[in-house]
This record gives C-alpha cells, structure tokens and sequence, in this order.
C-alpha cells in the first residue's frame, strides 16, 4: 500500500478547511456581529490556496507546455462553469435571453466567484519566470520582493481603497496601472519561499498566533468602519487586507509544523486526501446549493448558530455531490479503458 507523504497531508487539511471557509465566507456576507465575526474567521481561505499553489508549483521546474496546459484547462472548467451557471439562471428565472453578445459577456465575467480562476490563471503563465527567480535569488533578495509585493498589493491596495491619500490613488491607478493581483504575487511566492526556507519555531508560534489576532482585529475594524453607515463595509474583508495575507501564512505555518503530532493513521490520511481532492468542485459548486437552499435557510435568520450550520449544510451538500461525480467518472474512465483493451 501506498504511504502518504505528511506534507500531503499538510496541505490536504488545508484545502478542506479553506474549502469550507470559503462556503462560510459566503454565507456570511450580512451586517450584524455574528457576520462580520465568522467573514473575519474565513479570510485565511483564498490566501491560504494561493500559499499552497506557490509552495507547489515553485519548488520545482513545470515545462512551460505543461503550465499552459494547465492554465487553458482552468480557464476551460471557468468557461464550462459559468455556463452552467447561465443555463440555471435561465431555468430558476433569474436570467433571461438577452442576445449572443450578453452571453458572452456573462461566460467571461460571471458568476462572481470564478474572478479566482483568472488570478490563478496569471500565476500560472508567470510560474516559469518566477520559478527562475526562486531558485536563484538568495534570501535578502528573496525577502525583498516579499517585502515590494506586500507593500504594493496590500498596504498600497489597501490605502487607495480606503481613500486614505487620493493622490496615491492617482498616482498608481491612473498614472502606473499597477493591478490589485500584485498581492496574489505575494502569497504565491511566499509559498515557494515557505517551502525553500524553513521557518524556526519562532516564526511559526508568531505566525500561528498572528493568524488568531488577526481575525479579532479584522472584526473589530470591520464593525467599527460599518456601523456609521449601518451597512457591511467589506475594506476590511479584503484578501489583500494584511491581516487576511497574516491568516494565510499563519494557516499554513501551524498546519505544516503541527498536524504531524496528530499521528493520522493510513485510512484518515486516505480519506482526507480524497476529500481534499473535492475542494476546487466544492469552490464551483457552492453558490449554486447555497441559492436552492435559501428558501428553507432564510426563515432561519442570521445568528451565531444559523450561520456555521447553513454553512455546514452547503458545504456537506457540495461535498457529496462532488464526491459522487468523481466516483462515477473514475468508473466510467475505467471503464471505458477496459473496453478499449479489450478491443
């Protein structure tokens, strides 16, 4: 039988609990304490993906034909996707027949959600060049470009956005263009500086216990900013936060030196692999059982208990389905396969 290596686990554990998060990040979207609390929780998820991604894809040479191929069949599942998506809102009367170019427009740009397969997608056809820099570049140099990609991509992003200085804004908006994807730059290579140079055990509790006050902090900012208007104010919720980059690393960091004193057995390892597997179908799926949901969930309100329960439903859901669909195509693959031998 087959061992598993602990760093699958690792980061096996982290693609189902950031699956999950991403559900209840969704899920969470209302202004009231319950909310904006358990939308600060989740924040680690999609900069926990991108970490993961960079640890991966940067620790070793990928030919440049094998990233394009996996960059066009991800852009291929986002296309398939939203028309999907497009088809159910036909069916549901959400969306109606508006003519070739609106659909176009609707497959490029909807449903919400997909927008991280296009970041996703830059990464990969960058993955090459960034790949040289990792191997080469010595750690001050490293740390360098972690420190300009953070500066850039979070603290810059989160200034203009804020409308702290509008002449920043002017400056890197409208006269340098610089994109808001520089901080996904970050977390993907923090990634492949992760997996080059292995934190000391400072560095882990201090990133473990950031990730915990950083979800205090970014409730905090988030009610403080959004009770004036008496409306969900989202500055602080943003992946390019620092506190959400923070929860990202910190996720990452506690999970690769911790999950080994867990001692997983072979058949835990087995099953959270598989479900592991089911995260990126969950990501697409979710948004879809969460609105065929809705009318049963909605009498239930927003609380601290409705809220992790609703999302608990959805992602259980969205898990057996995508669970059921791998099985029934693993079946078919082989199936089909014996047929061919033996023709």
């Amino acid at each position: 039988m087959k061992s598993h290596a602990q760093p699958d686990l690792d980061t096996a554990l982290m693609r189902v609990l950031a699956s999950f998060a991403v559900v209840l990040l969704h899920l969470s979207a209302r202004y009231s304490a319950a909310s904006v609390f358990y939308g600060s929780l989740a924040r680690f998820s999609v900069p926990v993906f991108l970490i993961i991604s960079g640890y991966y894809l940067l620790g070793r040479e990928y030919s440049t034909a094998r990233l394009w191929k996996k960059l066009l069949a991800l852009l291929g599942q986002m296309l398939l996707w939203s028309a999907a998506y497009y088809l159910f809102g036909l069916a549901r009367g959400t969306l109606h027949w508006e003519g070739p170019r609106a659909l176009a427009r609707y497959l490029l740009t909807m449903p919400v959600h997909l927008w991280y397969l296009y970041a996703a997608a830059a990464l990969y056809a960058f993955t090459p060049v960034l790949y040289v820099f990792v191997q080469h570049a010595g750690q001050r140099r490293y740390l360098y470009a972690l420190g300009l990609t953070f500066l850039l991509g979070s603290l810059v992003t989160m200034a203009i956005r804020a409308d702290w200085w509008p002449t920043l804004g002017l400056i890197v908006e409208g006269k340098m263009h610089l994109p808001y994807s520089m901080g996904f730059l970050f977390l993907y290579l923090l990634g492949g500086y992760f997996r080059r140079y292995p934190l000391p055990r400072w560095a882990v509790w201090g990133l473990t216990l950031g990730w915990l006050l950083s979800v205090l902090a970014t409730a905090l900012l988030t009610l403080a900013r959004s009770r004036p208007a008496g409306a969900l104010d989202t500055l602080w919720l943003s992946f390019f936060s620092p506190f959400a980059m923070l929860g990202g690393a910190g996720c990452f960091a506690s999970a690769r030196a911790f999950l080994p004193r867990l001692r997983l057995g072979e058949r835990a390892g087995r099953v959270l692999l598989e479900l592991s597997q089911c995260a990126f179908g969950v990501y697409l799926l979710h948004p879809m059982l969460g609105e065929l949901f809705a009318p049963w969930m909605e009498p239930l309100g927003w609380t601290w208990l409705t809220i992790p329960l609703r999302a608990l439903a959805v992602y259980g859901a969205a898990l057996g389905l995508v669970w059921l669909a791998r099985r029934f195509w693993s079946m078919a693959v082989r199936r089909i396969r014996r047929a061919s031998g033996r023709a």
